[in-house]
């Protein structure tokens, strides 16, 4: 016969019932709390002037009572990843203006907090009047830039052996981690090199835009663009050519046919004009183009000719002929302009566009991934508040950089666009594979569904 129990063994057993349960909420709880302490969120925003609105340069904003912050960049923006999630105060100050606090800040897990600040001018007024006198201005009025000079007598008395350090001995000369060399106060796309006459640095014949300095290479050797290494390895330029990665190659000219004999004759549309933006550049660094890169339509595509663009159809036709100095006698060369239908951009169709950017080693260059950078920021500048974009990138591996993304979250796409560094090799296949299906997910019947890649073609 089974014994009942007692109330005493009742009581006893619902005691340790209670017990486990209270241990299982209060680790449960520490589990919860434990997670929730390391997840972390983002403090981003611009810093701008309040009289002028431009933005503040390498202005220094600060966690309080932590080691974490971050300086603005050229547009005045900045980042601070890794915020644990809560409430923080932030210490901004710059040179010239007013530091300012900000107080509650709320950080929010995987999300980012934007902070955008106008920074107020401070003048320090010492009370003393000093007067300066010396032969010549200190500043010079009338010109637009500072210019130093540095001549052939001083490159043989200067203790110096390459260009990098002959750079050096220009005041307020500075180089970045990444080899650029820029003067104080400026970018490096803002200093002009001209070795005897001749601007060396123009990589398309845009004109001005610095670039990183290297060292002079071995005789009979000639080193990639600037100093960067060359695009394919190794340190010279290969089968004597005088710039790193021009290949050009002549595909000849397709034969005529004539209407009479084939009414479907059809000729391409081409509006390209890399040829003469690539013969300028040779022209301007004082060699010739090759043969192979100058193509005749590509010149005439350069220049624009003023036609007017159709009211309804799709596009409207140009024609004017006149003799032509070369072929047989009594020839005549037929120019055909086409000019398609002018959409004004309050009635374009949204917009999904999908960059697939590389970020291998090979394009950390500032007229590589630092000139994706800047296009993409006046891209965004362009488009609506309707058009999504989305950033896929690959080095080593592909991984996705920013989900599609409105504009009217403008600060998160361009805290992405900063993010954009090289690194590693180049695994194309994986980057464009993750950005077709982003594609095709955010595709949308009825807008522009695109995928554009960035790449300078160097894959491994």
């Amino acid at each position: 016969m089974r014994k009942r129990a007692t109330v005493p063994h009742l009581v006893l057993a619902a005691m340790l019932l209670l017990a486990t349960v209270v241990m299982c909420q209060s680790n449960n709880s520490a589990a919860a709390e434990s997670k929730d302490n390391n997840r972390s969120g983002q403090i981003a925003g611009k810093l701008t002037d309040r009289e002028t609105g431009k933005p503040v340069i390498g202005a220094s904003v600060q966690i309080m009572g932590t080691t974490k912050g971050a300086q603005t960049d050229f547009d005045g923006l900045y980042l601070i990843k890794d915020v644990p999630s809560g409430t923080c105060r932030l210490r901004i100050s710059a040179v010239g203006y007013a530091a300012v606090e900000v107080t509650d800040v709320i950080v929010v897990s995987d999300s980012t907090s934007i902070v955008d600040l106008q920074l107020s001018k401070q003048s320090n007024d010492i009370g003393v009047t000093i007067k300066v006198k010396a032969k010549q201005d200190i500043i010079e009025k009338f010109g637009v830039s500072p210019t130093t000079t540095i001549n052939k007598d001083v490159t043989k008395t200067a203790p110096v052996t390459t260009v990098d350090a002959l750079m050096g001995q220009v005041a307020g000369e500075v180089k970045s981690t990444t080899g650029e060399v820029f003067i104080r106060g400026g970018r490096a796309d803002e200093v002009g090199y001209i070795v005897g006459s001749v601007p060396v640095n123009d990589p398309l014949g845009g004109g001005g835009k610095g670039r990183r300095v290297g060292i002079p290479a071995p005789c009979g050797e000639r080193p990639g663009y600037a100093g960067y290494p060359p695009s394919h390895g190794g340190t010279a330029i290969v089968n004597g050519e005088p710039f790193d990665a021009m290949f050009f190659k002549n595909y000849g000219v397709n034969p005529f046919v004539d209407v009479e004999d084939d009414h479907l004759s059809t000729f391409a549309i081409d509006v390209d004009d890399a040829s003469f933006v690539m013969a300028r550049s040779y022209l301007n660094r004082g060699e010739l183009p090759p043969n192979e890169a100058v193509r005749t339509e590509e010149f005439v595509n350069h220049f624009h000719y003023d036609y007017k663009a159709p009211d309804r159809s799709a596009f409207a036709i140009y024609a004017d002929g006149a003799p032509a100095k070369f072929g047989p006698k009594n020839s005549l060369m037929l120019r055909i302009g086409i000019k398609g239908l002018k959409i004004e951009p309050k009635n374009r169709k949204d917009a999904n566009l999908v960059f697939v950017i590389d970020v291998s080693g090979s394009m950390g260059r500032e007229d590589r991934l630092g000139l994706v950078r800047q296009s993409l920021r006046l891209l965004i500048d362009k488009l609506s508040r309707r058009d999504r974009i989305g950033i896929v990138v690959y080095g080593s591996r592909g991984q996705v950089l920013l989900q599609p993304t409105g504009l009217d979250q403008k600060d998160e796409i361009i805290a992405a666009i900063e993010q954009l560094y090289p690194s590693g090799s180049t695994n194309a296949e994986e980057g464009i594979k993750l950005g077709y299906k982003m594609a095709d997910r955010c595709f949308e019947q009825g807008k522009i569904n695109r995928i554009i890649l960035c790449s300078d073609g160097v894959a491994n």
